[in-house]
């Protein structure tokens, strides 16, 4: 549902009594609210960010409505900005172009990444030149977003057109490869589909089943993906998965997070976050190797999404003790 839009940020010289940061409030970016849209102009959603780990810049893309005088959306396409001081403040609002067109395909809600080459990559969905159907298709930039490019389009929407809404996660395997981990909208199939780019995300595998790794009921669900530890620098690789998996007739219930130690190739269902109605999500881990996972809570007292909830979690919590983060030469 169409909400105003605001980043929070918690500074690292922000802390509460005993010691805990206190979350504070970013800038806020431009949006409307559902019921003041037709008293609004703009109506803006699918926000993505992409951290630079090299310049510290971080990235925002968005798309953009126009609202209409009857309060429908008229697209506008794909707005950005940035910021180099980790959000307390951001660069002025630009439409996103490249080579001087409007880029049209929604980004992904959830957040690009940098692969280990320095390139970046804006995860987007678009209309499939030809065929007109939803598919995946990458944006990078290989100067530090001075510049972007489009990846190829799938030559033909072919086992795509299975998918369906084009919501997924990306990760930088050990091997270089780029993981595209995707919402499955057939409506009979509880799995999630996966692809791989060898060319840092400019071409994509078709889709294929990941069958351990189960999606709600229904027409699927976006779900959260991040690195944990990393075979070169730590003891084993770790990849965390979160995603509601319900098996009831609702379907998007009981917040779960899955791990893979062989590099998403196989999963293991590791520990219930949230019971009840839960949505989209997202992962990050903090400097210490803590997890945080930030997610859409239904109280039941209302029929849409009331509530954005954030959990935090060790690795030792989600295993019962089994399983630790080692970096190597400790």
């Amino acid at each position: 549902a169409p909400a105003q839009v605001y980043f929070g940020v918690s500074p690292c010289h922000a802390y509460a009594e005993g010691g805990r940061r206190v979350p504070r409030l970013g800038a806020p970016l431009v949006g409307t609210h559902k019921k003041a849209r037709r008293a609004r102009k703009w109506n803006h959603g699918n926000p993505c960010p992409i951290v630079d780990r090299d310049t510290g810049t971080v990235w925002v893309f968005w798309v953009a409505n126009e609202v209409g005088p009857d309060g429908k959306l008229i697209g506008k396409g794909v707005q950005h900005c940035s910021s180099n001081d980790d959000g307390l403040t951001w660069s002025e609002i630009e439409p996103f172009t490249l080579d001087g067109n409007p880029v049209w395909g929604p980004p992904i809600p959830s957040r690009g990444i940098q692969l280990s080459t320095g390139r970046l990559l804006l995860p987007l969905t678009v209309s499939h030149s030809v065929e007109k159907r939803n598919v995946p298709r990458i944006v990078y930039s290989d100067d530090h977003g001075k510049t972007w490019q489009f990846g190829k389009e799938p030559a033909s929407v072919g086992a795509w057109k299975y998918v369906g809404s084009c919501e997924y996660t990306l990760l930088e395997l050990a091997d270089g490869r780029v993981y595209m981990n995707h919402r499955n909208n057939m409506h009979q199939q509880r799995h999630r589909v996966v692809s791989f780019s060898g060319d840092g995300g400019v071409t994509w595998s078709d889709p294929q089943a990941a069958t351990d790794l189960v999606q709600p009921k229904g027409n699927g669900c976006h779900s959260g993906l991040i690195r944990l530890s990393h075979p070169e620098h730590d003891d084993k690789s770790r990849v965390l998965f979160s995603a509601p998996w319900g098996e009831g007739d609702f379907g998007r219930e009981n917040l779960t997070i899955h791990i893979s130690y062989d590099e998403c190739k196989t999963w293991q269902r590791l520990k219930l976050i949230q019971s009840g109605q839960t949505s989209y999500s997202n992962l990050i881990v903090m400097p210490d190797k803590s997890i945080g996972c930030i997610y859409e809570f239904n109280d039941l007292s209302q029929k849409i999404w009331t509530r954005i909830m954030f959990s935090r979690f060790t690795l030792e919590w989600l295993t019962d003790g089994k399983d630790k983060v080692v970096a190597k030469g400790k």
